[in-house]
């Protein structure tokens, strides 16, 4: 059996979207059906960002590469300089 001659199970049949109809002062989609007004719906928010995440992105930021303030546990260096007990000057 040749692979190009091999048929494929037809997908799955997809069910319409409900979408509401738009209300006065709504925005309405162009190119809709005449006679139907389709509402455009906007995506939700994105969640918002964890902790984690902001200190992450935080610790590649310019400025905090600069200044390495505050400390972020997520930054190499800062960790390491954490880790590094302080060292007696050689002043005698």
């Amino acid at each position: 059996m040749d692979v190009s001659t091999a048929t494929l199970p037809a997908p799955p049949a997809a069910e319409p979207a409900i979408v509401p109809l738009a209300v006065d002062g709504d925005v309405v989609a162009e190119g809709a059906p005449e006679g139907e007004q389709v509402l455009i719906v906007p995506p939700p928010p994105a969640p918002p960002e964890s902790q984690e995440t902001r200190l992450r992105r935080e610790a590649k930021t310019v400025l905090h590469l600069m200044t390495h303030l505050p400390m972020n546990e997520f930054c190499d260096f800062c960790r390491e300089g954490k880790l590094t007990p302080a060292t007696e000057s050689d002043d005698d």
